[in-house]
């Protein structure tokens, strides 16, 4: 009789080790409850090339982990098993992965014969990009391990390098689908080998592409891959990417007044993975030499910030003291007290003024513990920390989630919810994404949204979940569309937005999520029947001056980025509402959504009969 599976608790999100044996062993599970595939751990663990024991370890808690190799081979298995999933075993771990990052994603399989062929090829299809960037790192890879130099190799593919980085950031721009995950991954990691070639792209993309947020992300992979111990790249490379780093922080407070989305903190954590030695001060007791401590000082004491920003900043500062990075824990505690009265007091801040008590509430848990991140959340009686926890419990009965990984699948939708450190939080959902468990976490994201006593700052993390999630049931489109009328309900019943940055705030998220959730490639037909159900709500943003206020201009941004990712092709020769409103859009008193809908409507539509829409990736052109 086989012994009964590790249970996996996950009582510190911080692991990456627990929480990737947790998305393991949930696709074991979800595989043994399908019933026809008859899989032991015993062949499983011959086909990603363990031993059966080592395989069971690496399971339990055991030291013995799972490798990028047998998360590949895992990967695999499961697809073709049929055991759909989003995220992606192999890609988890890389994203999970910090500055102990000991290497790329996935090891590359393209066939080797065809690396000259694929590499000459410019297309505007995001799979052939993929597989050109994966043949492209086997090869650098390669000459790397043989310490042969890269330049030449480099010298001869610069103008394919520059093509390609081209379209890598344009696929890593679009709807966090796993496709869009694994384009930044090959970004950070092509850096590796090739950042000098790339260093002008990646950092005017940062500043100036129209969706060039989620360009951040590739440059904190760049920052984590280059800078571990098994890192290929030369000091030249290093400095280089050095000096970017430094030059896009040092703008970050500007940079995210035209950001798209500054509440998604990616500049955050972006700043909190910089090295040790990058910005240290010159002494303990100095408190101007840790440049990037007050960048992250800075952005928490933004009145003007979300609260993401504002708590993902603060812990931040107290995670970089913990590591060891930039100012010591009594430079850093003395900041956060201050901060911490701030945020309890909150008096500025009355639309948002649960969410900072909370933020300071785990600020004072985790330095009072000396722990980087919160795990055990601080008592309040507050309502609508009960009606998380509810929730929680009932996730935590859901008996479609098998027993053994039930209390980690509760314990992450909390961590989606109430954990204050962003990349902690982000990296949550990452692993509910590649558990597998996506749609019964969605059930209770929308248990959340339809609490009346859920404030307006919980709501807007429980869609920004929804959208990440990639779930596209009938119940998450329901919840998406009712959400977008709440908040724009909300909106319109105040005479001026800036009184109540919360709400303005919430209707991004829910326009944002609409268009993350709906926007990737194979949603079309969904993303139709959503937008048709928010016409007459899009057609007001765009057209009726409601959005015209400073204070409101995150709102036309979020809606000219959904009309960009759900654009449809022409039906009955009428022009699509993407393209009827997005013309509309620029002529917006913002230039950032004048910009953005111009871009869009300059390659999205293709010139025939039906206006075909084109892909992101075709805004390369031939470049």
């Amino acid at each position: 009789m086989a012994p009964p599976p590790h249970t996996h608790v996950l009582l510190d999100i911080g692991i990456h080790r627990d929480l990737i044996r947790y998305a393991v062993a949930s696709h074991i599970a979800r595989l043994e409850e399908r019933g026809e595939f008859q899989v032991s751990n015993k062949e499983l663990a011959v086909r990603v090339g363990m031993k059966e024991s080592q395989f069971s370890h690496a399971l339990g808690d055991a030291p013995d982990r799972f490798g990028d190799a047998h998360l590949a081979r895992l990967d695999l298995i499961m697809t073709a098993l049929g055991v759909e999933h989003a995220g992606g075993l192999g890609a988890l771990a890389v994203r999970l992965r910090g500055s102990q990052d000991q290497a790329g994603p996935v090891e590359p399989h393209t066939p080797a014969s065809r690396h000259d062929q694929l590499l000459a090829r410019v297309s505007d299809d995001e799979d052939i990009a993929l597989a050109q960037v994966e043949a492209l790192v086997s090869q650098l890879r390669v000459l790397s391990d043989l310490r042969r130099p890269l330049h030449r190799q480099l010298r001869d593919r610069r103008d394919a390098v520059r093509k390609l980085v081209a379209r890598l950031i344009l696929i890593g721009a679009a709807p966090p689908t796993r496709r869009n995950v694994e384009a930044l991954i090959w970004l950070g990691t092509l850096s590796g080998y090739a950042f000098d070639l790339m260093a002008g792209q990646l950092e005017k993309a940062v500043r100036t592409a129209p969706l060039g947020f989620r360009v951040w992300r590739a440059v904190t992979k760049s920052v984590l891959l280059n800078t571990a111990k098994s890192a290929h790249a030369d000091k030249a490379a290093l400095n280089a990417l050095r000096a970017c780093v430094g030059r896009l922080l040092g703008d970050a407070e500007k940079l995210r007044m035209t950001s798209l989305y500054p509440g998604r903190s990616l500049d955050l954590e972006l700043a909190i993975a910089v090295p040790a030695d990058w910005s240290a001060p010159a002494g303990p007791q100095d408190e101007n030499g840790d440049w990037v401590g007050r960048m992250l000082l800075t952005r928490a004491q933004n009145r003007d910030a979300t609260l993401r920003e504002r708590g993902t900043a603060a812990h931040g500062l107290w995670q970089r003291a913990v590591a060891g990075r930039g100012w010591d824990r009594a430079v850093v505690g003395r900041h956060l007290e201050a901060l911490i009265g701030d945020f309890e007091d909150a008096r500025d801040r009355p639309d948002i003024a649960a969410g900072l008590r909370w933020t300071a509430a785990t600020l004072r848990v985790v330095m009072e513990r000396d722990e980087g991140v919160c795990n055990d959340w601080p008592h309040t009686d507050e309502p609508w920390f009960h009606a998380v926890m509810d929730a929680a419990a009932r996730l935590g009965a859901d008996p479609s989630i098998p027993d053994h990984v039930r209390p980690g699948t509760r314990k992450l939708f909390e961590h989606a919810l109430l954990q204050n450190a962003g990349v902690s939080r982000r990296q949550a959902i990452d692993t509910i994404v590649a558990a597998g468990w996506a749609e019964q976490v969605a059930t209770a994201l929308i248990e959340i949204l339809a609490r009346e006593e859920v404030e307006s700052w919980l709501r807007i993390r429980a869609l920004f979940a929804l959208g990440f999630l990639q779930c596209r049931s009938e119940q998450v489109e329901d919840a998406l569309v009712e959400a977008c009328l709440v908040a724009h309900d909300k909106l319109t019943g105040q005479k001026h937005p800036g009184d109540h940055p919360a709400t303005v705030t919430e209707l991004h998220a829910a326009l944002f999520s609409v268009g993350d959730c709906f926007g990737a490639r194979g949603a079309e037909a969904q993303a139709r029947a959503v937008r048709k159900r928010l016409k007459d709500v899009l057609e007001q943003l765009a057209g009726n001056g409601s959005t015209n206020t400073p204070q409101a201009w995150p709102v036309a941004r979020a809606t000219a980025y959904l009309l960009t990712v759900t654009a449809q092709d022409r039906e009955d020769d009428r022009p699509d509402l993407a393209e009827e409103l997005l013309t509309v859009l620029t002529r917006h008193r913002d230039e950032v959504t004048r910009k953005l809908s111009a871009w869009a409507l300059d390659f999205r539509f293709d010139d025939d009969e039906k206006h075909t829409v084109r892909p992101l990736i075709a805004a390369a052109g031939g470049s």
